[in-house]
């Protein structure tokens, strides 16, 4: 049986010789593989990675325009109550003139006897990149492009005020209340 079970493998040993001299493909099947991504696989990842990153980015730049409409709204607000402060601390007006012709706004206040401008801010810049598209002054919401709104000593504002930034697809609103001297984000 030994000897029977050596011929046999003598026989697949030699014709495994006459497949490899004559160089048949059928060889293929007996050498191992290697390992390798073809061309369309690797067009594959490279499509889908952009488009993720497409959406990715997009979803960024979404996030980023809202982020810099209402970080503009927070500052404005914050620079209005201090406005306000100033206005009660020193019983004099103070003045914020804003524009939505250069999208600015400025504080002005009297200072040792003197007007002196508090701060100036343009909302079009870096990091806000924000424009005001909008400005409605009074009670009425009647349309301008400039104006100038005083505070008094008591910190109570001369007027209503609405005011809508925009930045990309995303907007906020500052309302400014004469009644009850509130600032307020929408």
């Amino acid at each position: 049986m030994l000897v029977s079970s050596n011929k046999a493998s003598e026989r697949t040993t030699d014709w495994h010789r006459i497949i490899a001299a004559r160089g048949d493909s059928q060889t293929d099947v007996f050498r191992p593989r290697k390992r390798a991504f073809t061309l369309v696989e690797l067009v594959m990842v490279v499509l889908v990675i952009s488009i993720l990153t497409s959406v990715a980015v997009t979803r960024i730049s979404t996030q980023l325009q809202g982020h810099s409409v209402d970080s503009a709204a927070v500052l404005f607000q914050t620079d209005l109550k201090a406005a306000q402060q100033e206005a009660i601390a020193t019983s004099s007006a103070v003045t914020v003139t804003v524009s939505q012709l250069t999208h600015t706004y400025t504080i002005a206040a009297i200072r040792n006897g003197v007007a002196a401008i508090v701060r100036s801010v343009n909302l079009s810049s870096d990091p806000w990149n924000c424009s005001i598209v909008s400005l409605l002054s009074g009670s009425a919401r009647t349309p301008v492009s400039t104006v100038a709104l005083s505070i008094n000593g008591a910190g109570m504002f001369g007027g209503d005020l609405e005011i809508r930034l925009i930045s990309g697809s995303a907007s906020g609103i500052v309302k400014i209340e004469a009644n009850s001297g509130r600032v307020l984000i929408e």
